[in-house]
């Protein structure tokens, strides 16, 4: 049997359904952040990275529902730079109650949502999956090379040891 992969959880996943899913989980062990080290979930997303990667165990990667860190160049590079494997988990859909970040108002919702595959109307209330939303919106996946480009726009440069301001040290 392989040997299990061990990740970080961060703070936004219901611990009492995470413990329950550990006896089915022979493939990975699931452990809450704040369960890792106490300060933990106070960190910038680039800082848990890196305190994920720096720590005495041997992480894999860290599984969030935070797809805003696909965003933060900081948080790229030290995931470039660490080799770490970040999972986002997207379980809620989008729905007429509770709208995508860039979608101003529900009319507008519902007028995308007629032109989305996936999308379903449930009584008056429209439902997306939010990997069709991001798609119907012209948000492709990040590449390496997407990666890469953040970074340098950002104006920072991974070394081995920091991520050093561009022009920098």
């Amino acid at each position: 049997m392989a040997p299990r992969r061990l990740f970080a959880l961060d703070q936004n996943f219901p611990e009492p359904i995470v413990r329950s899913l550990d006896a089915f989980l022979e493939c990975a062990e699931l452990v809450p952040v704040r369960l890792i080290e106490e300060r933990m979930p106070r960190l910038e997303d680039w800082e848990l990275l890196k305190a994920i990667h720096d720590h005495e165990r041997d992480w894999d990667g860290l599984i969030t529902s935070d797809d805003s860190m696909l965003n933060d160049a900081r948080a790229m590079a030290v995931l470039k730079r660490t080799g770490l494997t970040l999972v986002i988990a997207h379980g809620q859909p989008y729905t007429s109650n509770e709208l995508p970040p860039d979608c101003p108002s529900r009319r507008a919702f519902a007028t995308a949502c007629k032109a989305i595959p996936g999308a379903a109307r449930r009584g008056k209330c429209w439902v997306v999956p939010r990997e069709a939303w991001e798609t119907h919106r012209g948000r492709p996946r990040r590449t390496a090379g997407d990666i890469d480009a953040l970074i340098t726009a950002a104006g920072y440069r991974p070394t081995k040891e920091r991520l050093v301001r561009a022009g920098g040290p």
